[in-house]
């Protein structure tokens, strides 16, 4: 019977494993498809349902932090998965890193849900401070957590934050320009975290309360939303409606300028780009699609990353390239590696006046690390060969963040922007200095042909679409492979290269477009990572309330049992010896046996 027993807890127990896992499970592909090519970006709203439900079923503060590691763990490995094209080692350990990101989140969740269950139950007053309490605290855990995935340094890889799901729904994320990215986050975690609470407890002001604490900022930010958009669109059509000599002041610092740009979409194979034999094909390429966009008579035209495959301020003087830059007469922005000498080369954008001359040049300041450079070298040394092998880089990495001047004719003044290089637009805080700075507009120079014929692009566009909203400026995307495209101040993406089937990657292809060249200052933008650190100190602040609730508890448990005893010491106070209560041998008001048995005996 007794081993019988055993093996029936033991099923029970894998049975209720797998339920878990399956649960949490659940949860990553909820998370997985809401970014591209899938983009079923409606789900988000309740894609940590299953998650939370789970969380609140454990029992142990271990078994919570596995089962959100599991989520992020296939999360990462789902979303990201086109990162085997470059290393499925590389893919494997980014997972098993970020992951841990997911399960500190998980247990900080259960932490709350657990005091919330235990401090907030006993009175309507108190249930309703509950509801507020989880509601508060387990979105500001994922942002904390968030923030800490993406922001720490070298290691940091905001890649797929959730907020950047919704980057497809301009009335829904222009809070961004107060709260960044993170504080759309917020809000889609403050409403997964309202159903869970509409489905797990069963009274129903708990109901109530959770839908009204979690609907209402997601009616008030859709409401705002198209408040501001509408308001914003507006403005740009007026703008854009002015004569070419247009010089105003649109709440910035510097005059706001309109001048044409031509983005260039070369579609280079990656396992050609480097090509020694295809060098000369690939430059005359870029050079005829240059000269194809003239005939728009753009004010600058934009090269990709690396798009220039040679180091260009070497080759530079006396080329083809140089002599159509003259011809062609405006100013051309190109992406190139740049060398100083056999140890020291930068990846880098140059700009090229419409006389063929180098004007400026900006260095990439956050390299990608195992992919441009080695980072630690001084722990990880004996990874450089095998490291160099797979084609990593050795780049050194810039220091300035560059602003550009670029003069226009006609009296129309200057143009100041910015470049972000690679994966530079997928961190806020770089694009935000640039902006600082002075930069009117940003532009993002690419080649993410390293991933294949994958939802990587699209997710990268999502970043862009935010950098804009946060800082006030519009975005000019440049892609060897796509995607190029304009992206307004208010975060709408207003136009694309693409081919007569509407394909935006894996095409050759060039668009101009007029640019507004302007800031309009925003809260995020002045203020920076503030929503975060509130996050953060909301966390920190919850935690230690539910710790001193936990001492406070404790203590009072130690003084009942030292004022009580086994056996009454004092007249009538009731109380139950630690042994029998264990044993469940009588009610906690009851009288203990022996006494009434000696109260018998004397008569009493």
């Amino acid at each position: 019977m007794i081993p019988a027993r055993a093996a029936a807890a033991v099923n029970t127990r894998n049975a209720a494993v797998v339920n878990s896992l399956k649960r949490a499970f659940f949860s990553a592909v909820l998370l997985a498809v809401l970014f591209p090519r899938l983009q079923f970006y409606w789900l988000a709203w309740a894609a940590l349902v299953p998650l939370f439900l789970e969380l609140n079923q454990v029992k142990s503060y271990k078994r919570a932090f596995a089962i959100s590691y599991f989520t992020g763990f296939f999360f990462i490995l789902l979303s990201i998965h086109w990162l085997k094209e470059v290393s499925p080692v590389g893919l494997i350990l980014l997972c098993v890193y970020q992951a841990l990101y997911f399960g500190f989140f998980g247990l900080i969740a259960k932490v709350v849900m657990k005091g919330c269950s235990n401090y907030f139950s006993s009175s309507r007053k108190s249930f309703l401070a509950g509801v507020f309490f989880e509601v508060l605290i387990i979105p500001a855990a994922w942002v904390f957590s968030e923030w800490l995935r993406a922001e720490i340094p070298v290691i940091g890889f905001g890649w797929n934050l959730l907020g950047y799901s919704q980057a497809g729904n301009p009335l829904l994320i222009q809070s961004a320009k107060l709260f960044g990215v993170y504080g759309i986050s917020y809000l889609i975690v403050a409403l997964n975290t309202a159903i869970f609470l509409m489905l797990a407890r069963r009274e129903k002001n708990i109901r109530f309360w959770a839908a009204v604490l979690g609907f209402l900022p997601f009616v008030l930010n859709m409401y705002s939303g198209a408040m501001q958009f509408q308001a914003q669109t507006s403005g740009d059509l007026l703008e854009s409606a002015a004569n070419r000599g247009f010089i105003g002041q649109v709440l910035a610092s510097r005059p706001a300028v309109v001048a044409d740009v031509a983005v260039v979409q070369g579609n280079i194979e990656q396992d050609q780009k480097w090509s020694p034999n295809l060098k000369d094909l690939i430059i005359q390429k870029y050079l005829k699609l240059t000269e194809l966009a003239s005939f728009d008579g753009p004010d600058l035209a934009v090269w990709p990353e690396a798009a220039y495959p040679g180091f260009l301020n070497k080759e530079y003087a006396g080329s083809e390239t140089q002599a159509l830059f003259k011809r062609l007469g405006f100013y051309v922005l190109a992406g190139s590696p740049h060398y100083v000498s056999e140890t020291t080369y930068y990846n880098s954008a140059y700009l090229v006046s419409g006389q063929g001359e180098i004007t400026d040049r900006y260095d990439k300041i956050h390299l990608v690390p195992f992919g441009e450079y080695i980072p630690f070298k001084t722990v990880l040394s004996f990874l450089e060969p095998y490291a160099y092998s797979l084609g990593i880089g050795d780049f050194s990495a810039g220091k300035e963040f560059k602003v550009f001047e670029m003069p226009l004719d006609q009296n129309r003044g200057k143009a100041y922007f910015s470049v972000l290089l690679c994966f530079e637009d997928i961190f806020p805080e770089l694009a935000r200095q640039f902006v600082q700075r002075g930069a009117q507009c940003l532009f993002v120079i690419t080649n993410d042909a390293w991933f294949g014929r994958t939802g990587a692009p699209f997710q990268h566009l999502q970043a862009s679409v935010f950098r804009a909203l946060e800082n006030g400026v519009p975005v000019v995307r440049a892609g060897n492979i796509g995607v190029s495209a304009f992206i307004s101040a208010n975060g709408e993406v207003q136009d694309k290269v693409q081919n007569e089937r509407g394909f935006e990657t894996y095409v050759t292809g060039v668009l101009t477009r007029p640019v507004l060249f302007s800031h309009r200052p925003t809260f995020y933008q002045s203020y920076g990572h503030f929503f975060p650190h509130v996050c953060s100190v909301l966390v920190l602040l919850a935690l230690l309330l539910l710790l001193q609730k936990n001492l406070s508890q404790f203590r009072t448990a130690q003084v009942s049992t030292a004022e009580g005893g086994p056996g009454l010491a004092r007249g009538n106070r009731s109380s139950t010896s630690p042994c029998a209560k264990r044993k469940g041998r009588w009610r906690r008001n009851e009288v203990e046996p022996s006494l009434l048995t000696r109260k018998r005996r004397d008569g009493k």
